[in-house]
């Protein structure tokens, strides 16, 4: 109630008051992940392969996480950023994972993003192939050219083939 006195007709005058009474939220960050699984692409071993997703703040607070890798395959992948991270409300950040299989066949692993918006991680599952990787032969001359040699006598050249992969090379035969 208001009560309002004054010097004139009808002192004092008294307004009552009706209303509601609420409790503003507190205000918390909201994490949103664009997803749950990432499947790498097949990756040659001793290559690399790179996937994004973005993780984003929906809420009315600074988000933070900070993410991590376990699991069989942990260590053919690396989570960039690697440390802790801080997102502003209405902001996202980008996550880089980059794939680098050191031997052949199916690998897999889980980040888990430990964060300020909910008691336990957010986890995101990780998989990829690593796949043999193929000899690359390379002859750094493109030709040879022989000495004049007489009728009925020989000469020879000699030229390098490289293997530029770490795969195992086999020269099935070479033809004049």
């Amino acid at each position: 109630t208001i009560t309002v006195t004054h010097n004139g007709i009808n002192s004092p005058v008294t307004v009552t008051l009706v209303g509601n009474g609420s409790i503003s939220p507190a205000s918390a960050p909201v994490m949103s992940i664009s997803l749950s699984n990432l499947a790498m692409d097949s990756t040659t071993v001793g290559s690399v392969s790179q996937k994004t997703f973005v993780i984003s703040n929906t809420g009315t607070a600074g988000l933070t996480f900070a993410p991590s890798l376990s699991g069989a395959g942990s260590g053919q992948f690396t989570v960039i950023p690697s440390i802790g991270s801080s997102v502003v409300p209405g902001s996202s950040q980008v996550v880089t994972v980059v794939f680098a299989p050191t031997s052949t066949g199916n690998k897999s692993a889980v980040i888990s993003l430990v964060n300020n918006a909910s008691a336990t991680p957010t986890l995101v599952s990780l998989s990829g192939q690593g796949l043999s990787p193929v000899p690359v032969i390379l002859v750094p001359v493109g030709s040879l050219i022989m000495d004049t040699t007489g009728v009925g006598l020989s000469s020879q050249k000699t030229f390098s083939i490289v293997n530029a992969v770490l795969a195992n090379l086999v020269v099935a035969g070479i033809a004049v």
